[in-house]
């Protein structure tokens, strides 16, 4: 099980890292709705990780690890542009990918 190897010796870290006192159910749902849409979305790329961080200043950064990332990023980068914006209309803030 992953959570086994996020014990003290660190093997694996966890795929999403954030603080959150009382609002952990809605973020924890923001970031099951944003892997949900990269796997959905990008199903040719080989997507094999995805990392989402929330730094204290309420933004997200968000690292995708995938075989074929010229699937994501798209011409001149547009792709990357659409999906920031699908990811913006979940989480309502500042998006790094």
């Amino acid at each position: 099980p992953h959570g086994l190897r996020v014990g003290p010796t660190l093997i694996k870290d966890w795929e999403s890292c954030f603080y959150a006192e009382k609002d952990y159910a809605e973020k924890l749902l923001q970031d099951l709705k944003i892997r949900e849409l990269i796997n959905k979305t990008y199903k040719n790329a080989q997507v094999s990780k995805i990392e989402i961080k929330r730094p204290s200043n309420n933004d997200v950064i968000v690292n995708i690890h995938a075989k074929k990332p010229g699937v994501i990023i798209g011409k001149s980068g547009a792709d990357i542009e659409i999906l920031k914006k699908d990811i913006n209309k979940i989480v309502k803030t500042t998006v790094f990918i």
